[in-house]
């Protein structure tokens, strides 16, 4: 019952997910849809680089210590308005010295605030709800996100601007985030207490520790995601841009059955002790996955170039011929992906840090030979997300084989 209710929330942000992207990329362009996914590239460095992964640090530090749930969590929720406000103020200066919105209304300045602030708390949120097992509630507040975002986007469009201005959308997205994070807190509110005063109970070297282990797990991982169009952002045109956004955003809601499969599977092994026991479990996923996505893989083969002809128009078209090569290259890395879970669950992250720092290496290193090259184009920022992704695929099968935390 769980998993149908993940697996119902993912198939919610899918469908919204590909609605938002066809009829902001066909409404605007594929130039000044380009601009847009530039903006919230942006956007996106604070809210990754600025929060330090308490909340993520949680439900390992629990393991061992579930006496203390009400205070780490109020920590951490503490925490979180801390750094919100620091990472703010840092962020809005620096993005006033260097001009990152200067083409926008001063309006932008709180709507990134805020947009910050949500990102935060969701997160802090969703692990929250994630170690009560309230699965049901936690499918719906995220699934309502996307939905208020589809809302607000038709609304937009047909009652007030049909003009190709991004900020009127991006303020959508920020309103309907800011909603979501509300009610959610509404649904955790046991935890935001004053309970944090008594953080000196805490094992605060240890519950840092698995913070800082996280945090460098997530840094490289958007690094991971993010560089390679990062680069196509500073290098390439704006259409470029979107065409490169498009179809590995088009990828990455193919892992809507993992994302499912991750929020059961992660409290299930970081509360199961006994190393045989949690690769068996991570032996039955793998095999359901392969069930799940060997039709999934076919349908999306054949459907997704008439799809992108019928949906986005032929002035994407050039999008459905890579998009083979992308699902062949991806195919392995999606099926197996329950093994990542294997190291968060156990408390080392630091070992999915350094699978996407390798992975990051190989295409860093890939992407700076084409540059000498003076040959860097979109098809070759594809090859090296790709290759990329094989690699991370390779390097954890191989330690996953080698390694335990008995």
């Amino acid at each position: 019952m769980n998993y149908l209710a993940l697996i119902g929330r993912d198939g919610v942000i899918f469908i919204c997910g590909l609605f938002s992207s066809i009829f902001l990329a066909r409404h605007l362009g594929p130039s000044i849809y380009g601009e847009y996914v530039l903006l919230l590239l942006i956007i996106s460095y604070p809210q990754q680089f600025g929060r330090f992964s308490f909340s993520q640090a949680i439900i390992p530090y629990l393991k061992n210590n579930s006496q203390h749930e009400k205070i780490v969590f109020s920590l951490a929720f503490g925490l979180s308005i801390f750094l919100w406000i620091i990472v703010s103020i840092i962020f809005l200066l620096l993005s006033k010295h260097l001009a990152f919105f200067e083409n926008y209304s001063f309006w932008i300045y709180p709507v990134v605030s805020v947009m910050i602030l949500s990102e935060f708390l969701l997160v802090f949120m969703t692990y929250a709800l994630t170690f009560q097992q309230k699965y049901k509630i936690l499918s719906f507040i995220t699934s309502l996100r996307p939905v208020l975002s589809v809302l607000g986007i038709i609304g937009l469009y047909f009652l007030f601007d049909q003009n190709k201005n991004i900020f009127p959308y991006l303020f959508v997205g920020c309103i309907a985030s800011f909603i979501v994070t509300l009610i959610g807190l509404y649904f955790v509110k046991n935890y935001i207490n004053n309970s944090f005063f008594s953080f000196r109970e805490l094992e605060l070297k240890n519950y840092f520790d698995i913070s800082l282990k996280f945090y460098l797990s997530e840094v490289v991982s958007f690094l991971s995601s993010k560089g390679i169009t990062t680069f196509v952002a500073v290098s390439l045109s704006s259409s470029s841009l979107a065409f490169y956004n498009l179809l590995f955003n088009h990828f990455e809601l193919l892992r809507f059955p993992n994302n499912a499969l991750g929020s059961m599977m992660y409290p299930e092994l970081a509360k199961e002790k006994d190393d045989k026991k949690q690769r068996s479990y991570v032996l039955r996923k793998i095999g359901f996955n392969f069930v799940v996505y060997v039709p999934i893989f076919v349908i999306a083969y054949f459907a997704y170039p008439i799809l992108v002809k019928l949906f986005y128009g032929d002035d994407y078209l050039v999008i459905s011929s890579f998009f083979p090569l992308i699902l062949s290259f991806g195919s392995i890395y999606l099926i197996t992906y329950p093994v990542c879970h294997y190291f968060s669950a156990n408390g080392a992250p630091h070992y999915t840090a350094m699978h996407l720092l390798f992975s990051l290496a190989f295409q860093a290193g890939l992407v700076l030979f084409f540059v000498s090259e003076e040959n860097f184009s979109l098809t070759l920022a594809i090859i090296s997300q790709l290759l990329g992704l094989i690699s991370y695929t390779f390097v954890v099968l191989v330690t996953y084989k080698f390694k335990n935390f008995d």
